[in-house]
């Protein structure tokens, strides 16, 4: 038994992955519906496996009592399978004392990784925040997803440590995917991260995986339905799927603070170039 981790930073492109593997997974003639992506897998933010494992309201547990139980919450999911997909935001550390992520239960983990600049763009409009307060969150060693009555709370930290926590050392169960090579080559990309699910890459269901989960079907199931995770801050989850937008929508000072405190994990990820200039 094992978790797999579907791992990111907020809007850093979790739920386009998550989508992949539901529809390779299900196979299907026709798209997967958006809204059923919890059929495929948990997320660590749901409260109801720590009501089941406590026996209590989420809303009446301390945030010790939160931390304490979640080694065995994750446990619990690992149980339902040997690759069990599991959706975190949560970096890799300890809150209260207690581990964010249960390595004892890990059998992988697929990490989710968007350029920064771009980033701050889709992470204000989510929250509601200007860009500049999104810039502060994003090297904010403090900033966390908070506690809801759905929700669990997540500890982010920056930008920065949240992509080392998961990326600094490279592991056979670990598989990082980049969202540009994600939409330059697609296929290619999500290739890389089947085996971690124990499933083999075919070319044809491949090829069905992406167009069922392409960013234009997911906008327009969206648009004719709605999407349970948008948040009510945004007008839409699916905003654009594009890259780069940072170059005509963010302040350059805000460019350049991003840049100066995140350096070292840019340069490593390759959205910078070797003067440390933006790519």
């Amino acid at each position: 038994m094992g978790i797999v981790w579907i791992a990111s930073y907020p809007k850093s492109g979790n739920t386009w992955v998550r989508a992949f593997l539901a529809n390779y997974a299900a196979n299907g003639d026709q798209p997967l519906d958006i809204n059923a992506l919890s059929d495929f897998g948990h997320s660590d933010g749901n409260v109801k496996p720590y009501e089941m494992a406590t026996g209590r309201p989420f809303d009446s547990l301390t945030v010790q009592e939160i931390a304490n139980v979640r080694p065995r919450v994750q446990a619990m999911l690992a149980a339902n399978g040997s690759h069990t997909p599991v959706k975190t935001h949560a970096a890799i550390g300890a809150v209260s004392g207690a581990p964010t992520i249960n390595m004892a239960v890990t059998s992988g983990a697929i990490y989710v990784v968007r350029n920064p600049l771009d980033v701050v763009l889709s992470y204000a409009d989510h929250y509601g925040l200007t860009h500049a307060q999104a810039a502060d969150a994003l090297v904010s060693p403090n900033a966390a997803i908070a506690r809801s009555k759905t929700t669990t709370p997540q500890h982010l930290g920056d930008w920065a440590t949240h992509v080392r926590s998961w990326t600094g050392t490279p592991s056979p169960i670990l598989k990082v995917l980049r969202y540009e090579d994600m939409q330059q080559a697609p296929e290619q990309a999500f290739a890389t991260a089947l085996p971690l699910m124990g499933l083999t890459p075919d070319p044809a269901q491949l090829r069905k995986a992406v167009q069922n989960a392409s960013f234009k079907e997911l906008s327009n199931q969206e648009s004719a339905a709605g999407f349970r995770e948008k948040s009510s801050n945004q007008a839409r989850f699916f905003r654009s799927g594009g890259s780069g937008h940072w170059r005509s929508q963010l302040a350059p000072d805000l460019v350049e603070k991003l840049i100066t405190k995140l350096r070292p994990e840019m340069q490593r990820l390759g959205y910078l170039d070797g003067s440390g200039r933006p790519v």
